[in-house]
């Protein structure tokens, strides 16, 4: 639950060498505090083996969600994140998430942080149209960590 209430903690601010840069909490970042962000973050791997990133990461994406959808993440999208993201890379973690708690922003969130660790990241589903409005719905979310998205739909029809 600490790591919750530093995420959700108006006044946290970053670590990273920006810090002389960016005056206010990551609670009042704008689009160019979380790009330069995200661009010290990919430089610097050191950075991201630290305990103390996931809380940082965590807040910023959960302010740029706010900015890109109006809505903050709840409490059960930051556990669900911070479970599978504090997983056992060798063994994995199943996550068991209800309807309507917001799954596609928790794959989101845990893509996001894969993706500024440098790795590439593929979010795969069995409807075509849950991954077309995913990929639209969340495509500024992921500009605004210099990432991007697609979906792979190619809408034809096949009939057997």
């Amino acid at each position: 639950m600490k790591y919750l209430d530093q995420i959700k903690s108006p006044q946290l601010e970053t670590r990273l060498s920006i810090k002389p840069y960016v005056k206010c909490p990551i609670s009042e970042w704008m689009k160019a505090e979380i790009l330069m962000w995200a661009k010290a973050v990919k430089s610097n791997p050191k950075y991201l083996t630290d305990s103390v990133f996931l809380v940082e990461a965590v807040a910023v994406i959960k302010r740029a969600n706010f900015m890109c959808t109006g809505f903050h993440l709840t409490d059960a999208q930051i556990l669900s994140s911070l479970v599978q993201l504090n997983a056992d890379p060798k063994r994995g973690r199943l996550l068991q998430v209800g309807t309507g708690e917001g799954k596609s922003t928790i794959v989101s969130v845990i893509a996001i942080v894969h993706a500024l660790k440098g790795k590439k990241v593929d979010i795969i589903t069995s409807s075509p149209v849950l991954a077309e409005r995913d990929a639209k719905e969340k495509a500024g979310l992921y500009k605004m960590f210099d990432l991007s998205c697609a979906d792979n739909d190619d809408k034809s029809i096949y009939v057997l």
